[in-house]
């Protein structure tokens, strides 16, 4: 019996049933990056038939796979195409919206490089024989989501966050050195702020600008309307 595996992150910010097909995306475009296959317009993608699909994800009817793919959609994870050569082929293709948060950030995509034969909708096979997943983990990648998923829950909410731009954000400043726990413990100084003075959700910093490049979460964010302590108050 194949097992179908996921995310735990992922599922955490997008959904069980997004995690599971992303953790499915993420196996067959690393293997077509590794082979050079399916690249177009900048992009690796991936493409099954709404058949394939459901005989892929037997738990999920084609309305729920459907929803799931839309789903991704909305939330800038994936992005659809369509490269069929024929205009009567509904084949759906997908690619992920941005490679460097789902792919090189988080697995090397040479850990499937030599896997199978080429992707093709009657050969796709996403798990091994045994059942076992042919995806490789990386512990410290692990860890390092589970941190910026800590970061997310603790930021003060605001509308029309982009969660994928502020990972990548997140990521950006790993790759500069950046403690993760510095940028948790601006958070919470900046969701304070936010709670202290009253501010409305628009006027929240996006997730992406305050893990950015000017790096918001070292600033003090400290409520300047609290009267300062006078050492000389009382003296004779």
């Amino acid at each position: 019996m194949n097992n179908h595996c996921f995310s735990v992150e992922h599922a955490g910010l997008y959904g069980v049933e997004e995690a599971v097909l992303i953790w499915h995306l993420q196996f067959w475009i690393r293997k077509n990056a590794a082979n050079s296959e399916h690249q177009y317009d900048g992009r690796t993608w991936t493409y099954n038939s709404a058949k394939a699909l459901a005989t892929l994800f037997p738990y999920m009817t084609d309305r729920q796979l459907r929803r799931t793919v839309d789903s991704l959609e909305s939330q800038d994870v994936v992005v659809k195409g369509n490269y069929n050569r024929s205009g009567m082929d509904r084949t759906l293709w997908l690619a992920f919206s941005d490679e460097t948060i789902f792919l090189t950030l988080f697995h090397s995509p040479e850990k499937v490089s030599t896997f199978g034969k080429k992707h093709s909708p009657k050969t796709a096979r996403p798990f091994a024989e045994n059942g076992d997943s042919l995806i490789g983990t990386d512990i410290n990648t692990d860890i390092a989501q589970a941190q910026f998923c800590s970061a997310w829950e603790k930021y003060p909410k605001r509308p029309g966050a982009n969660r994928v731009a502020a990972l990548k954000a997140w990521n950006a400043r790993l790759k500069d050195g950046i403690d993760p726990d510095e940028m948790i413990h601006g958070v919470s100084r900046y969701a304070a702020y936010c709670t202290s003075k009253n501010t409305d959700g628009q006027y929240i910093k996006q997730p992406a600008t305050f893990f950015g490049p000017d790096m918001h979460f070292r600033s003090e964010w400290e409520d300047e309307s609290k009267p300062e302590f006078d050492q000389f108050a009382g003296a004779l």
